[in-house]
């Protein structure tokens, strides 16, 4: 596949992220903060987020690499856009220990999700392979 190819699949995906992104920071700023709370400082790295989002997902669609590599390169590249484009600008109003508990709760969360994840995976697979015609060698 030709690096243009994977690079428009990954922008538009980035793209959808930004979507879905973008709607759910407006409907918490609106339930939560008064007013939509839509800074255009945070608007604007939100995009680098989806694309960070858009880049962890296509690795965890590599067929490629074992599984473990590959949850732990999504954990990684999700982790570190989420410090990167949301909690570093957003620093000054979050104490550490406000961010240790909500960095907590992502990983526990984050855990339980790769659990599911891992274990929908390893369930398609045996079904494909039980599916799959034996064949004879001699």
């Amino acid at each position: 596949m030709a690096f243009n190819s994977i690079l428009k699949k990954a922008l538009v995906s980035a793209c959808y992220a930004f979507s879905v992104i973008i709607l759910a920071y407006a409907l918490i700023g609106i339930c939560f903060v008064d007013g939509m709370g839509l800074e255009p400082r945070s608007v604007f790295l939100l995009y680098p987020l989806s694309f960070g989002f858009a880049l962890a997902n296509s690795i965890l669609k590599c067929t490629t690499l074992k599984s473990g590599l590959k949850l732990i390169s999504h954990f990684a590249i999700i982790t570190l856009s989420l410090i990167l484009f949301v909690y570093v600008p957003r620093s000054r109003l979050i104490s550490a220990g406000t961010g240790m508990i909500i960095f907590a709760l992502y990983v526990l969360i984050y855990v339980i999700f790769a659990a599911i994840y891992s274990f929908v995976i390893s369930k398609k697979q045996k079904i494909k392979d039980k599916n799959e015609d034996y064949k004879k060698v001699y």
